[in-house]
């Protein structure tokens, strides 16, 4: 008997697949950054606007159906983009890029 890979390769000449410049690499992106992209999306739809305080964590995490963690990480690197402002204590604010 012979194993499933086998016969699926049965009859196959390594010339008959398509050479490696014929394939598209494969992205891998973080769940943080998908995020990422969709709140950059909310403020450049005018969803949220400058000044804007987003929802809490908590809120926002069941919302976007992802846990506190990744959703903290997403906020870190919009923080880094100049996008949002996070004041402790206060919430997470819109800056607009300023």
């Amino acid at each position: 008997m012979s194993s499933p890979a086998r016969r699926l390769n049965a009859g196959r000449d390594h010339a008959d697949y398509p050479s490696s410049d014929e394939f598209e690499p494969l992205t891998r992106q973080r769940l943080s950054d998908t995020l990422v992209h969709r709140i950059v999306g909310l403020i450049r739809s005018g969803d949220v606007r400058e000044g804007d305080r987003l929802p809490s964590i908590t809120e926002m995490a069941r919302r976007f159906r992802v846990g506190a963690p990744t959703l903290r990480e997403a906020l870190l690197k919009l923080e880094s983009m100049r996008l949002v402002e996070i004041r402790q204590g206060v919430g997470v604010y819109i800056t607009g890029g300023r």
